[in-house]
């Protein structure tokens, strides 16, 4: 039974499908957004960091990303039964990067980063609330490039200015009726590769579920990496609420992976994000 009693009822089990092009396509994982088209140029507070950079690869087409959510377990869940009134019940299905406009009785969810910003959340995230819909959301805006050092590496430093540009943006609202879902952190920590180098240590992870704890105390933290990994570390997690699985045929049996990953995230105390890449 997971003991998490903060903001958990809300996240469930969810399940995130991404629907991706070339990455989907050769199962290396890479499901960041990575296409999104950030809508403002971010300011940073520190003024020791290099300026956020421009990223010329960026484009304005919304890939058709697919995201479901599965009921939760009440055995493994603390509160199953008490997702927000407000939202339309059952299973979240949507795509990522979809406005509001895009959200229907069919479509009751999504995923956003670089499409938001403080000047347009709240006009989403009311849009997705009078449709009873739910919303992931990504404050650090779409691409790795506007949290990194010169070197590659994750700049916690660049990560706190853009999350910091929505403490002035009321959404105490939209957390508590279960129309934000949850604050999507960070993709893939634990790929070195990813992120010049060097992982992203479970320690800051924590750290950056506490910062964003600070800002908004009931609204879900969670990270796309496995409960195994973030179990790896000896730290106990507070402020994070949850881990990420997403699966790829490569990984094998989906039933007994996610068994040991739900295993995995009970003991550390974390909820689990179980994702599926529908090409792969």
């Amino acid at each position: 039974m997971l003991q998490r009693v903060c903001t958990w009822a809300r996240i469930q089990l969810i399940a995130i499908a991404a629907l991706t092009f070339a990455a989907g396509c050769a199962g290396d994982d890479k499901l960041s957004p990575s296409s999104e088209s950030p809508t403002t140029t971010p300011a940073t507070s520190d003024s020791s960091a290099a300026a956020v950079p421009a990223d010329s690869s960026v484009t304005s087409t919304i890939p058709s990303d697919s995201l479901t959510a599965v009921p939760a377990d009440s055995s493994a869940v603390v509160g199953a039964s008490a997702i927000a009134s407000g939202t339309q019940p059952g299973i979240v299905f949507g795509s990522w990067f979809m406005t509001a406009a895009d959200l229907s009785s069919v479509h009751t969810g999504t995923l956003v980063g670089g499409l938001i910003s403080p000047t347009n959340i709240l006009t989403l995230l009311s849009g997705a609330r009078a449709k009873g819909a739910r919303v992931v959301i990504k404050l650090c805006m779409g691409k790795d490039s506007y949290v990194k050092n010169s070197d590659g590496t994750f700049s916690f430093t660049k990560w706190k200015a853009l999350v910091d540009r929505y403490r002035t943006v009321n959404m105490g609202s939209y957390i508590s009726d279960g129309t934000i879902l949850g604050h999507f952190l960070i993709d893939e920590p634990s790929r070195a590769e990813r992120w010049g180098g060097k992982v992203i240590p479970q320690s800051t992870l924590e750290a950056m579920a506490k910062y964003s704890k600070q800002i908004w105390p009931s609204m879900t933290t969670f990270v796309r990496v496995v409960p195994s990994w973030l179990a790896s570390a000896s730290i106990s997690y507070t402020y994070l609420d949850a881990g990420w699985l997403q699966y790829t045929h490569n990984k094998g049996d989906v039933t007994k992976l996610v068994a040991s990953e739900v295993a995995a995230a009970k003991n550390k105390g974390l909820g689990l994000v179980v994702g599926l890449n529908v090409l792969d």
